[in-house]
């Protein structure tokens, strides 16, 4: 019985390996993921004085 392909796909051996694009600047992931935590308890913070600022009235 014969088949209508290969046992193995064909690999196209010529092909490079596409070039990873890396941003040109480095961000300190870490440092700006704490900045945003600390943005964002300072806004509840904000919130929760301003409510409480608005029950006392």
């Amino acid at each position: 019985m014969q088949k209508d392909g290969p046992d193995e796909p064909v690999v196209n051996k010529a092909s490079k390996p596409l070039p990873v694009e890396r941003a040109v600047i480095h961000w300190p992931w870490g440092i700006i993921a704490v900045a945003i935590l600390a943005l964002g308890w300072v806004g509840v913070y904000l919130l929760w004085n301003g409510f409480v600022f608005l029950s006392q009235l």
